[in-house]
């Protein structure tokens, strides 16, 4: 998976086939720690998280949600942390979930 756009899609594919029901209808809060968890399994084996997800992205920041980053301690989780929160909103936007 190369671009962000592959990646969002492959988040968005793995959560879905962990509800067995519309993601409408699915539990607020698991599919949020699913979104979560995905995300961040992916970041942590990302080669490039600002080359594959942050570059070039075309979103403005009040569209982010700033609980990925905000408590960060140094400059490379902040990274991370904006990395998640872009791909979260991307995976969002495919699933056609609240942002």
């Amino acid at each position: 998976m190369e671009s962000r756009e592959e990646l969002a899609r492959w988040v968005a594919e793995t959560v879905r086939r962990q509800f067995p029901l519309p993601l409408s209808e699915a539990p607020c809060g698991e599919l949020n720690s699913a979104l979560t968890r995905e995300i961040s399994r992916l970041i942590a084996a990302a080669p490039d998280p600002y080359g594959q997800i942050i570059r070039d992205w075309p979103g403005l920041a009040h569209q982010l949600d700033l609980a990925w980053w905000e408590s960060e301690p140094t400059p490379n989780q902040i990274v991370l942390g904006l990395a998640g929160a872009i791909l979260e909103f991307e995976t969002r936007l495919i699933l056609d979930l609240p942002r």
